[in-house]
């Protein structure tokens, strides 16, 4: 950055400031709502290199959508291609863009939990190849990832003929019918006495489906605070769990779920 602006420090101030305030701009609505605990992980502590590249390729441009970014990107190379990149150095917005794309890239690396984090980035990648790419190859580009969201969807296990949208349907179909046994299960092991169920990352999914923000009793939670614990220890509550990524983590740390808490459920597991 600093090369690229010439060695003018005051420009590359002036980058990194628009650069911050973007991301927080981007991830406001989180932020208000999760405030900063939204940066917490609780996925697995190894992720593979495949892993990373697949999410942050497939998973947010799809098959047809990354295929025709390469394609695109080769064909450019040989038409003068390589001189346009080199002229993004001197093209301050085009910087601006890169930072934010690194910048998104490396919350993403830090907690890899899903695709749709690197969503802010679209908008920037886009500018970038709008620079190298000359507009006939823009335009089918910009085509292709218009339709890739409906048609063919490549993961691990299988190629599929649909496309990104209609997979999501089915998962999202596969967690709302998890949601709904979850919820059967905690109705049928809430009684008189109050009690504390940890489900995880469906904490207000279930919540909403089965009304239980109408329950004084039942307190459905993602994770368990101070006074969440208190109130088990002094057996004000009863506590429940699912085998939650969560769970474990906050386990590991104070092993409440070991010593106070009631196996409930096991945790989702997404048949893709």
């Amino acid at each position: 950055m600093y090369i690229y602006s010439e060695k003018d420090l005051k420009k590359v101030l002036q980058f990194s400031v628009l650069a911050f305030l973007s991301i927080c701009i981007f991830f406001s609505p989180v932020i208000f709502k999760y405030g900063t605990t939204f940066l917490q992980s609780y996925g697995d502590s190894k992720v593979s290199l495949g892993s990373i590249l697949s999410l942050s390729t497939l998973y947010v441009y799809g098959a047809l959508g990354i295929l025709a970014i390469i394609l695109g990107l080769i064909i450019q190379f040989f038409r003068g291609g390589y001189q346009k990149v080199k002229n993004l150095s001197k093209n301050h917005f085009a910087i601006f863009s890169i930072l934010m794309i690194v910048s998104n890239l490396i919350f993403f690396i830090r907690y890899p939990l899903e695709a749709g984090y690197l969503i802010p980035s679209v908008p920037f990648v886009l500018i970038l190849l709008q620079y190298i790419l000359n507009e006939k190859l823009m335009k089918s580009i910009l085509f292709i990832l218009l339709l890739s969201p409906f048609l063919i969807h490549v993961n691990t296990k299988k190629i599929r003929i649909t496309g990104g949208v209609f997979v999501n349907e089915n998962y999202e179909d596969q967690q709302l019918k998890y949601c709904n046994e979850l919820v059967r299960e905690i109705k049928i092991h809430s009684g008189n006495q109050p009690a504390i169920f940890h489900v995880g990352n469906y904490s207000e999914q279930v919540s909403l489906i089965g009304n239980f923000h109408k329950n004084s009793n039942i307190k459905i939670v993602k994770y368990l605070s101070p006074k969440d614990r208190e109130d088990i220890i002094n057996k004000k509550y009863l506590l429940y769990y699912s085998n939650t990524e969560n769970g474990k983590t906050e386990n590991s740390k104070t092993h409440i779920l070991d010593q106070y808490g009631t196996f409930l459920y096991e945790d989702f597991e997404l048949i893709r």
